[in-house]
């Protein structure tokens, strides 16, 4: 707590230095939320209000929400075992060392503990013996490839949405808060697993988001080309963007490891995402009140490390589905068309394929825009 230390004279109030206090341990200091009104029924009280929410969330992730047609792709599809088990050595499944352990120690944020109240500070002041024995409890994890259950566990923050009706339990965004111990590990698993898939080119050049030495920038200045290459080409020029709804709530789970397996990984490294993602589990907090606990059946955990590269590996596939003359891009497509093309027609085509890709694997699409950018 050297760090905290520091913060603090002799000048401080009592008020001031709880605050501190709270929010190194993650405790929240007041509740903006009053109540809830679901189905023309109010409820006031913080426990119900938790509940009220964890309970919509649990539902967000159920995998009844998706389409028919993915529910019979769904049942289908998992009728099939994935074996991650192998007699081969692969350089990403060694033992983790102490170099990795520090470089992932080094980058952390010093963000607020899981229901394990162990935070990164402490962590951080742990002597080398003691970092060296915390090495050495992930390399079993990680060789015996078991994990452990209360790592499964997070505690859900609801914070509201800007300029959303409060009272409606959809409209407020999820921050979790997972294991400190579990997110290190992630860290190192998500290095080894992140150079496998660039050094294998498995993620498409046009995906920009959450890479290294890349940004949406390449994206925008990719669009600015293509504009100006079609006004000198006197052409049209077909945008259209899209979103996906409850996008890291409903991930297909089945569908990220089968991701993994058709990427040719093995053993340790598929394995740990394997029982990362199975049985996860949630509870609402709200000022010091918790909820009961609930289960997010689908979906990948909010907050967590591994999330964004097994979510942008989910949907690498989108790309895929366009036409050879369209260039696609994370959440965008350009389509080059001749004046004497329907624009409408072709950029509904496109849309339409990539509607119908995503409401079979897993995902709801916002409304689809199509911008024509004429000369």
């Amino acid at each position: 707590m050297e760090k905290l230390r520091i913060h603090i004279t002799s000048s401080i109030s009592s008020r001031e230095l709880w605050h501190k206090v709270k929010k190194a341990f993650g405790t929240p200091t007041s509740n903006p939320i009053s109540a809830l009104c679901v189905n023309g029924q109010t409820t006031s009280s913080l426990k119900g209000i938790a509940n009220t929410i964890g309970s919509t969330l649990a539902n967000t992730s159920n995998s009844k929400n998706y389409n028919r047609e993915m529910l019979n792709h769904k049942m289908k599809t998992e009728k099939k075992k994935l074996n991650f088990n192998s007699r081969s050595d692969y350089s990403y499944n060694c033992n983790f060392t102490f170099q990795e352990f520090q470089a992932c120690l080094s980058k952390v944020h010093r963000s607020s503990p899981g229901p394990d109240n162990i935070s990164y500070i402490m962590l951080l002041y742990l002597t080398t013996e003691s970092q060296t024995n915390l090495l050495y409890l992930f390399n079993r994890i990680w060789n015996e490839q078991s994990f452990p259950s209360s790592w499964q566990e997070e505690i859900i923050i609801p914070i509201p949405k800007p300029g959303k009706d409060i009272t409606n339990p959809l409209n407020y965004r999820p921050i979790a808060l997972t294991s400190c111990l579990c997110k290190l590990l992630e860290k190192m698993i998500n290095r080894r697993l992140t150079h496998f898939l660039e050094t294998k080119n498995l993620l498409s050049p046009f995906q920009s988001g959450f890479r290294k030495g890349r940004s949406t920038l390449d994206n925008i200045l990719a669009l600015e080309t293509d504009i100006r290459l079609a006004f000198l080409q006197r052409k049209h020029l077909v945008a259209i963007y899209f979103d996906i709804e409850k996008a890291y709530d409903r991930t297909w789970r089945y569908g990220i490891l089968k991701d993994l397996y058709d990427s040719n990984l093995r053993e340790n490294l598929p394995i740990f995402i394997e029982n990362f993602l199975r049985l996860r589990k949630f509870r609402i907090r709200l000022a010091s009140e918790m909820s009961d606990y609930f289960i997010q059946e689908e979906g990948v955990p909010q907050g967590s490390i591994l999330s964004v590269t097994l979510f942008i590996l989910k949907i690498n596939n989108v790309l895929n589905q366009l036409p050879l003359s369209v260039k696609g891009y994370s959440k965008m497509a350009l389509a080059p068309l001749n004046p004497k093309q329907p624009t409408n027609r072709k950029g509904l085509l496109i849309r339409r394929r990539l509607v119908h890709f995503l409401y079979r694997d897993e995902h709801e699409l916002y409304p689809a825009s199509i911008t024509d950018y004429n000369k």
